[in-house]
């Protein structure tokens, strides 16, 4: 009947502008669109369809194309039965119940009220339709952790029973406290607000996934799915217009579903706005005094988070509990520590309701400095390639997180600045303390169990034999195509070389992608992060250190021992990485870039006096980068942290 009043514009009792008839027009659309509810609805839920790239549109075309012409048919036996001026009542408002009225006109007041009959079982079959997709919806999010597990149960026969049974219920809850007009009017208005988001999903993923495979592609983009914001976003305007009081009251519904999203959620998710509200909270709730909280979220509890994290164990002033992020298992964790720590989970609420009250909160890498207002960085170690502000073409938002640390440590005086650059902090808020898993390196260093029966475990395998330890660094092979530093011939060599000088060959991936592609040999042993987590205790046991770019090396200077860098890529590497340190003037040891020269330089490990020049130069990198390392970086990190809590 809106749609009867704006046709109607030429009664010069009901003139209006061209644009008032425009406003009547897309109003009617609105009720218009919940004839079609069910048949859209099917690219809701394009996940659960099969064959998608057929079935979604044959089934718009079938579905939408059959609706639109029973609705154009409809709609005619309406203005062929009564004008268009005779659809508005005495007040100026539309006639309700419309199907009816004309049944009336037609055929009498019988007719009309088996009409009426006619039309419920029509809307039974139309309701049933919405509600199926929407408790699939339900069930998927459930599934997916965004929802309580309840409400992702199946029954036998494959049908979300209890969200189905959840949409029953809140659309009779609806109807009962609600006018009918007024709830299609707001959840009309609500599918408008949301169309836009919807819309723009499409821009946003083609962006950022160009590859993703997509049966079913949009036809004429990027114009329809622009139109369509352009229509929804119109709309929308001219219902808060007409309506004030819907466009506020459709908000509210979305905003309380958006805030009481991470209270539903199974799994407790920090998205933009959780983490934003977390962090605000951190400085407005009181801190718990001496609660210090550690985020987990490696394969292997290691490095300068374990070495520190066990001196303030030992100490124990501090209660201490880790967050783990990702799946890992706390075993490990409760294996080393037992009950003197808390175990925190990422998806569970109550852990982050406890992390908003830490006193300090640490990490040791890029990520997590906008999780709260006290993070300290336990940098993972001394960066040889550039990193951070460093490194170009990083991201402004990746950019902006790296200022948002309290304290952040590095191993000298040198490196401190060299890391305030790259996180672009003061350099008051650097400390030059040296690296807490370096403490690990002092023979006085009293090694927990675990870690000694690592020890054992690798001078086991050695059996009197030197370990000459090759460790490359990290490439990311899902960008380009593996590379190997070795044939298998060039291999085989190698370790008949070094066996005849007194060494086995042990070989070590990067801590987070541990899959080297070497050869296989069954003389090689296998240092990786599997087998030995910890990486300080095979730099404890190497007597020879191999690498390409790894800043593991730096670590190594400490033990005063031969390095030698094999890094047949060094060109183009050097073209795709910045690096922090000129490496042919800071690695104190031979740079070959073939693999007859890494044989050469084996060769010559035992010529006094070129290994004298090399030890000269290991003192000069190690006191420049290293600096005095006396074993106590624990110590200072956790008096500096006490001094800001």
């Amino acid at each position: 009947t809106d749609l009867a009043v704006a046709l109607n514009s030429g009664n010069e009792q009901n003139s209006h502008s061209a644009w008032e008839w425009l406003e009547k027009i897309f109003i009617a659309s609105l009720y218009a669109g919940f004839a079609f509810a069910g048949f859209n609805a099917v690219v809701l839920m394009a996940g659960e369809i099969d064959n998608p790239g057929k079935n979604i549109p044959r089934s718009l075309i079938v579905g939408l194309g059959g609706i639109t012409l029973l609705y154009l048919l409809v709609n005619l036996v309406f203005l062929w039965a009564t004008p268009a001026a005779e659809m508005i009542g005495a007040d100026g408002e539309g006639i309700p119940d419309l199907g009816t009225h004309t049944a009336r006109v037609l055929f009498g007041d019988q007719v009309a009220l088996l009409f009426d009959a006619i039309f419920v079982l029509v809307l039974i079959p139309t309701l049933s339709s919405c509600l199926q997709v929407s408790s699939r919806i339900t069930w998927r999010l459930a599934q997916d952790g965004e929802l309580p597990e309840a409400l992702g149960r199946m029954s036998e026969k494959g049908t979300p029973k209890v969200a189905l049974i959840l949409q029953v219920l809140l659309v009779s809850v609806a109807f009962l406290f609600f006018e009918k007009q007024d709830l299609l009017l707001l959840s009309g208005l609500c599918v408008l607000i949301l169309d836009f988001p919807m819309a723009a999903t499409i821009f946003i993923l083609r962006k950022k996934e160009p590859k993703t495979p997509r049966p079913f592609l949009v036809p004429l983009y990027p114009w329809v799915p622009l139109i369509r914001v352009a229509l929804a976003v119109y709309t929308a305007v001219v219902f808060i217009i007409k309506k004030p009081t819907n466009g506020p009251a459709a908000l509210a519904v979305i905003f309380c579903v958006l805030l009481l999203r991470p209270l539903l959620a199974s799994k407790f998710r920090l998205n933009s706005i959780t983490k934003r509200i977390v962090k605000m909270l951190s400085y407005v709730i009181p801190a718990k005094k001496n609660h210090w909280i550690a985020i987990h979220s490696d394969k292997h509890w290691t490095g300068n988070q374990r070495a520190f994290f066990d001196y303030v164990i030992n100490r124990g002033e501090k209660n201490v509990s880790i967050l783990i992020v990702g799946n890992t298992s706390d075993t490990e964790l409760r294996s080393m520590y037992g009950s003197k720590i808390s175990i925190l989970r990422e998806a569970e609420l109550r852990s982050w309701l406890t992390f908003i009250r830490a006193e300090a909160v640490f990490t040791h890498n890029f990520a997590h400095g906008d999780f709260h207002r006290h993070v300290i960085n336990l940098w993972h170690g001394i960066p040889l390639k550039a990193i951070g502000y460093l490194r170009p073409n990083r991201s402004r938002s990746f950019l902006k997180k790296l200022s948002q640390y309290s304290l952040l440590i590095s191993s000298s005086s040198i490196d401190q600045y060299a890391m305030a650059a790259a996180f672009k902090l003061p350099v008051s808020k650097v400390i030059a303390s040296g690296l807490p898993r370096n403490d690990m390196l002092h023979m006085d260093y009293p090694l927990p169990d675990d870690l000694r029966s690592y020890d054992l475990r690798i001078k086991k395998s050695l059996n009197g034999r030197k370990l000459a330890l090759f460790a490359p660094t990290f490439r990311d092979f899902r960008l380009k195509s593996k590379f190997s530093h070795f044939s298998k011939d060039e291999l085989n060599e190698f370790i008949s070389i070094l066996e005849d000088k007194g060494y086995a060959l042990g070989i070590r991936g990067h801590h987070r992608h541990d899959d080297l592609d070497l050869p296989q040999d069954e003389r090689l042993i296998d240092c990786s992060g599997i087998e030995y987590p910890e990486m300080q205790i095979l730099i404890k046991n190497t007597d020879l250190f191999i690498t390409d770019y790894s800043g593991g090396f730096f670590d190594y200077l400490i033990m005063n021992k031969p390095l030698i860098s094999f890094a047949p890529d060094l060109v183009e590497y050097s073209r795709e990485w910045d690096f922090s340190y000129d490496i042919e003037a800071t690695f104190p040891g031979p740079i070959c870039t073939e693999f007859k020269q890494l044989k050469n330089a084996v060769f010559r490990i035992d010529n006094k006096e070129e290994s004298e020049s090399w030890k000269i130069k290991r003192e000069v990198v190690r006191k420049l980068v290293i600096g005095n390392n006396t074993g106590q970086a624990c110590d200072l990190i956790y008096k500096k942290v006490c001094g800001n809590s």
